[in-house]
């Protein structure tokens, strides 16, 4: 019979396989890029709820592309309406920069042609805003826990 071996984590028991994830999430960079201040800590309070520790953040389409560059992130969360770049241009910039890029885009866009268009140059998903945690949790976790 196996022993169930339970670890405290923050007041909570874990299990060795939870605990070997969370230092799995905690080695994740994921970007998170959105002229809006208060939407990039609601989407940083998101990820650090659910384990992710190392996330950064760009308020306009420059910085996104160079801390594309500098930072290398696992994850791009990508807002395309920037003041900086219209419409996709800013996708295209990560893409030149690092075509393998993993890129979520967060937008209140919703339109099939900008989707489709986002979609056939790679992204791995498209969330129209508002979305619910629950989507927004599903496809961080499908993409970085593959």
């Amino acid at each position: 019979m196996k022993a169930n071996i339970h670890y405290n984590v923050s007041g909570r028991n874990y299990k060795i396989k939870e605990v070997m994830k969370m230092g799995e999430k905690k080695d994740k960079k994921i970007l998170v890029v959105d002229d809006m201040v208060f939407t990039r800590s609601v989407v940083r309070g998101i990820l650090k709820n659910n384990g992710y520790e190392n996330v950064i953040e760009a308020g306009s389409a420059k910085e996104a592309v160079m801390k594309t560059v500098d930072e290398k992130p696992d994850l791009v969360i990508l807002d395309v309406n920037l003041p900086d770049c219209d419409d996709l241009s800013t996708l295209r910039l990560i893409y030149e920069v690092n075509p393998k890029q993993d890129v979520v885009v967060s937008s209140a866009v919703n339109q099939h042609i900008v989707i489709n268009e986002a979609k056939n140059l790679g992204i791995r998903d498209y969330l129209v805003k508002p979305f619910t945690q629950e989507q927004f949790d599903a496809s961080v976790k499908a993409i970085l826990e593959e």
